[in-house]
């Protein structure tokens, strides 16, 4: 398969590269699927639990904090 890129994805793409962490092109593109890929399951977790009451402030704040979301 071969992917098409904007200027503006090159660049990132290039920054990426020169940090030295990345050995090709392709490994940059993978690291950012497979961050996509975390976020989608934070929100899928984030949406399947959408349904369950909160009766407190605080477990809201502690769900929050669970997640990673609020310091």
């Amino acid at each position: 398969m071969s992917i098409e890129v904007t200027d503006e994805i090159q660049k990132i793409i290039d920054q990426a590269m020169k940090t030295g962490f990345y050995g090709k092109p392709e490994d940059v593109v993978c690291a950012a699927l497979r961050s996509l890929a975390e976020d989608w399951d934070d929100l899928n977790s984030i949406a399947d639990r959408a349904g369950e009451p909160r009766t407190s402030l605080s477990l809201i704040e502690a769900e929050l904090r669970a997640e990673g979301l609020v310091a």
